[in-house]
């Protein structure tokens, strides 16, 4: 009946004619969808002292870019009350600029807001397996016995900022069970963990934290179990269950349906964001079975990962969320999530577009570049929503600040290829923006480019390519009368054998098109499935696990019909004999209709009103003639140093 009802949901959602009416200006206005490039957006600074200290230096941080994608919510740290009236008051005096409400989406914190406890109920949470008293305890006990202590833990949730790394301690749940050992989520309390014996199975707690009130609990009849939660600010924050398998609460809502409609009333014309265009969801996943491989989404007090006998029901619910969302507030409002993630969101049909923080993903502007341009290439030709919107957060830490300005520009040329704006962030002591150092004094203003003249063009394409399939089609499908354990995720594999490989820089393309989909109305809602090609030998490329990982984790997205074209970029690779591996999620069955490898870098070019540009991602130089690939382009020769990009000004 659960499964039924999930459709309903979708099907009524999206149909829904209970929309908000938008109080913004058509977003044809927006001088961000203007069509010409570079087009930047004021990105974040909620904390920025200069920005902040009043309405016209707030203004005066927006200035030269097409808007601003900012936090206004108090979900992760308290936000000021009268920045959303700041965003509100400017937006109506320039509506030409677009206004985005960047939201956690992920989790919520509690601690400092009440009204968050009070609107979610306690079942509308992510907690991990958990265990049960097997002692009676009174409200004003603090030592506890449980019959499994090894699944709590003191240390429960780290604190990246400190330097090494500390740890908060864990919270949890005890809730009261029913005769039938169901969950009383109404009968429950929050509390921390101060110490474990597990000698003993003694839990030492602080009781009734974050509101809740303590209560007296019976062995046998009470569950206990970690809450999964992260840190942003300075308490933890709880996910919410987005789940197909979440709790309901007393009215009947899970925690997607009531995410909706707290969103919705945002927007409203008496809303906070009365004046905003929409949101841009800062986390949102697909899929949890890697970063919350220990969860228990469906609470039967095993980890699943959000699977559950093969069906990934937080898909199914992240979903119903998406589609209720849309379904409140129309077509007048952009959504956006991240993208950059094969667990990502990747709904081209209910969302606007993604971000991608990063190019590719956090701290790394080139070295997946194939994930970046598989990604937005699948959002560009199945996307169907009016206005297309992409953007990439010019984000670089660690090592790669030492290459920033040539990595910037890297990644601001390709996002100008790709049809996607970029973020620069409240920088300087002015509070105005800043950060367009990266770009070359010509085109550091918006627009500066002018609009694309013709297509994104593949360097690659343009030297003879080795065809590794032989004319022949690879048809993979799961085997139907196979059972999956709760976390187990279905994956079809196929290993081509004994490929013979030139040595250099190599494109691999792969045309694939998924049969069937994993999920009833992924094909309706263009939901693609995602393939990883793993080469069983690449370089080492960097010391560092972390970025050599970024190498050689590359992944496209495909869809049904004729399916899609994605592409493999792996540089410096040894010629010889070697097997290719290619692994697929979100598809019961699907085929290979062709794989083709070029000895070649992916370079991108193209043409705009007022220059050409060109991307190189390879780790050398590369040396091309500007009109051997792009017609009309002048008969100019470039050299585009390593992972940068040049700017050819037009005649």
């Amino acid at each position: 009946m659960k499964y039924c009802r999930l459709w309903t949901i979708l099907s009524l959602t999206v149909l829904s004619c209970m929309t908000i009416s938008a109080q913004t200006e058509e977003f044809g206005r927006k001088s961000v969808f203007e069509g010409t490039y570079p087009r930047f957006l004021s990105f974040r600074g909620e904390n920025n002292k200069v920005a902040n200290s009043g309405y016209e230096a707030w203004c005066a941080a927006l200035e030269g870019t097409s808007g601003f994608i900012k936090k206004f919510i108090p979900e992760e740290v308290p936000i000021a009350a009268r920045t959303p009236e700041w965003a509100n008051r400017h937006v109506a005096r320039h509506p030409e600029q677009l206004a985005l409400l960047h939201l956690n989406g992920e989790a919520r914190q509690l601690c400092e807001f009440p009204e968050v406890r009070d609107r979610y109920f306690p079942g509308h949470w992510v907690y991990m397996p958990g265990t049960v008293l097997i002692q009676d305890c009174k409200a004003g006990d603090t030592e506890l016995k449980v019959k499994n202590v090894k699944v709590l833990k003191q240390r429960g949730y780290i604190v990246r900022k400190n330097n090494p790394p500390t740890f908060l301690p864990q919270m949890v749940i005890l809730v009261r069970l029913g005769e039938k050992g169901e969950k009383l989520w109404y009968e429950s309390e929050f509390a921390e963990i101060r110490n474990l014996d597990p000698e003993t199975g003694s839990v030492s707690l602080n009781r009734g934290v974050y509101g809740t009130e303590a209560l007296n609990f019976q062995a046998g009849k009470t569950y206990v179990a970690p809450i999964a939660g992260g840190l942003w600010g300075k308490h933890v924050m709880f996910y919410y269950n987005l789940s197909s398998t979440c709790p309901e609460d007393k009215e009947g809502r899970k925690a997607n349906e009531v995410y909706a409609d707290e969103i919705a009333s945002w927007f409203r014309k008496d809303g906070l964001l009365r004046n905003f265009d929409g949101i841009a969801f800062d986390v949102n996943y697909f899929d949890v079975s890697e970063r919350g491989a220990i969860w228990d989404v469906d609470n039967d007090g095993h980890a699943d990962g959000g699977w559950i006998g093969g069906r990934n029901v937080w898909k199914e619910g992240d979903i119903a969320f998406f589609a209720a969302l849309r379904g409140k507030l129309g077509d007048d409002y952009l959504i956006s999530a991240d993208g950059q993630h094969w667990d990502n969101q990747q709904l081209p049909t209910l969302l606007n577009g993604i971000e991608s923080e990063g190019l590719v993903q956090h701290n790394d502007m080139w070295r997946g570049f194939s994930r970046a341009m598989n990604t937005h290439g699948y959002w560009r030709a199945h996307g169907t929503r009016t206005p297309d919107f992409r953007y990439v957060v010019m984000k670089l830490m660690g090592k790669d600040v030492q290459q920033a300005l040539s990595a910037r520009r890297f990644g601001s040329a390709c996002a100008a290829c790709l049809g996607a704006a970029i973020t620069v962030p409240v920088g300087d002591d002015k509070g105005k923006c800043r950060g367009f150092d990266f770009l070359p004094e010509a085109f550091s203003e918006e627009g500066s480019l002018g609009a694309p003249v013709g297509e994104l063009v593949r360097y690659f394409r343009s030297v003879p390519a080795q065809p590794l399939l032989n004319g022949k089609e690879v048809r993979l499908a799961q085997d139907c009368c196979r059972t999956y354990k709760d976390g187990e995720v279905p994956e079809l594999e196929f290993t081509l054998k004994n490929v013979t490989l030139p040595a250099g820089d190599l494109v691999f393309t792969v045309k694939a098109a998924v049969l069937e989909h994993d999920f009833g109305q992924a094909a309706a809602y263009q939901i693609p499935a995602t393939l990883w090609l793993e080469p069983q030998q690449l370089p080492r490329y960097d010391k560092n696990r972390m970025y050599d990982s970024y190498f050689k984790d590359l992944y496209g997205w495909f869809g049904a019909g004729e399916g899609d074209e994605m592409t493999f970029y792996f540089r410096n690779m040894e010629a010889g004999t070697q097997d290719l591996k290619f692994r697929i999620r979100g598809a019961r069955a699907a085929v290979l209709h062709e794989v083709m490898v070029y000895p070649a870098p992916d370079v991108i070019l193209r043409r705009f009103e007022k220059a050409v540009i060109v991307a190189n991602p390879s780790m050398k130089p590369v040396t091309l003639k500007l009109s051997d690939h792009l017609p009309g382009a002048p008969a100019t020769v470039v050299t585009v140093p390593p992972v940068d990009a040049v700017y050819v000004k037009s005649e």
